[in-house]
């Protein structure tokens, strides 16, 4: 399980969450934000522009204790890869689990309606990234592309996270 607290520990120790926090406009709840945020880095997921708002989004999901934040290693492969926009993927899919949780409040602990939410946000993030950078694709991304296509991503998931999500005892 991707330890989020380490990784945003990391932003704090390098100064960047505290850098980057911007505050709101008075009319926009943090939530509201959140999604704003979530929608523009699937279209724009390199977007320098978005880094700072990224940066806060990863903070406010961490300091939301309404928010169940399991997240399964089924972006590990690209890790493992040294793929250049592993982070940004690994990244987009914390958040598209988020914004799934603050749309559908009553399905937070759907661990695999969380999960899929996850991985179908940062595979709108990659098909943007190959649209950009075509020598960018990866065969496993491709794989998951095509099962999203096929209409078997919900299964391809299920098998992924199957063994890689350390879920409490209580809520196996």
């Amino acid at each position: 399980m991707i330890q989020l607290t380490r990784f945003l520990a990391a932003l704090l120790i390098t100064g960047s969450l505290s850098t980057f926090v911007m505050a709101a406009p008075a009319d926009e709840t943090p939530e509201a934000r959140a999604q704003r945020i979530a929608q523009a880095l699937e279209v724009d997921p390199t977007s320098e522009a978005l880094q700072p708002e990224r940066t806060w989004l990863l903070g406010w999901i961490y300091q939301n204790r309404d928010l169940r934040m399991i997240v399964c290693d089924i972006f590990k492969p690209i890790q493992a890869d040294d793929y250049p926009y592993a982070g940004v993927l690994v990244t987009q899919m914390i958040i598209g689990n988020a914004a799934f949780q603050l749309r559908n409040p009553d399905r937070r602990t759907d661990h695999q309606a969380t999960q899929l939410a996850g991985v179908e946000s940062g595979l709108k993030a990659y098909a943007k990234i190959i649209d950009q950078h075509p020598d960018a694709r990866l065969a496993y991304l491709d794989d998951l592309l095509a099962a999203k296509r096929l209409g078997n991503l919900p299964s391809a998931v299920a098998t992924l996270i199957d063994g890689k999500c350390n879920l409490p005892k209580e809520e196996d």
